[in-house]
């Protein structure tokens, strides 16, 4: 299980390395915490629906809303 959180989170870390290169090139500390508990969630939220659902499906129709809105700034 530790070995599939840690592929989930490397791999989301590896898609979101660009802005966190931008990051540390404009010393955005916060930016840069913010990026990180972002691929720790990411990775721990696929993992845990993938242990209840016991398939990837629930976490691509959970995520895909939940990145909709965040990224086009819809409150809760």
């Amino acid at each position: 299980m530790a070995a599939e959180w840690g592929a989930g989170f490397l791999l989301t870390v590896v898609a979101g390395i660009g802005p966190a290169v931008r990051m540390v090139t404009g010393s955005d500390t916060q930016g840069l915490v913010h990026w990180f508990l972002g691929a720790l969630f990411i990775s721990s939220f696929a993992l845990v629906l993938g242990t209840l659902s016991r398939t990837h499906r629930l976490f691509q129709f959970a995520y895909l809303p939940l990145w909709y809105g965040t990224v086009n700034g819809i409150a809760a």
